[in-house]
């Protein structure tokens, strides 16, 4: 177990590095960082009716501006196992992604904001899962999803996070900015 959490917190300071440099255009890679605790104290406060809306989610914003302002309308989990069971879509096994997706929808939810869910497999490259209004942001930006999949009462919508990435991230907070 301790092997996973060290290659889980090791990938969360890796995504946190490649959200800063594509927000800041290559200019800085320390605008996010791992959340304390990697959003499990946002967890127990929960537990006991009591709020950390900026402990939320795995990564935190380390700067005031667009990093700050980007963690405003989304909640970032973040995942890496060896096997994410991608077919626990198919077979509606309540493990691996489906758990990651629920833990992510249902944290962004207490905190009212948009789930991200980053995810990523060995020897595959990382998913960026998300929901409406994510998916909307991406067609006027016109980025389709890779896949649409009717979870239970939910849609979720999967993207390559590459191709994410390689978005401007000026063009990417313009619109949020505009449909917000």
């Amino acid at each position: 177990m301790a092997n996973g959490k060290l290659k889980g917190g090791g990938y969360e300071r890796e995504i946190s590095k490649k959200l800063s440099l594509w927000i800041s255009e290559n200019n800085s890679e320390d605008l996010f960082w791992r959340t304390q605790g990697s959003g499990g104290r946002h967890t127990i406060r929960r537990k006991k009716n009591r709020t950390l809306d900026g402990q939320a989610g795995d990564i935190s914003s380390m700067s005031t501006g667009v990093s700050e302002e980007f963690l405003k309308y989304f909640c970032v989990e973040i995942k890496f196992y060896k096997d994410i069971n991608i077919w626990g879509i198919v077979t509606k096994s309540k493990s691996g992604l489906l758990e990651f997706w629920d833990q992510a929808y249902d944290q962004a939810l207490s905190v009212n904001k948009i789930p991200v869910l980053i995810v990523k497999q060995n020897y595959k490259p990382p998913l960026l899962i998300s929901s409406e209004p994510f998916n909307r942001y991406m067609e006027l930006l016109g980025l389709k999803s890779e896949l649409e999949v009717n979870l239970f009462h939910k849609k979720i919508f999967i993207w390559k996070l590459e191709d994410i990435l390689g978005i401007d991230p000026n063009r990417f907070m313009y619109v949020i900015r505009q449909e917000n």
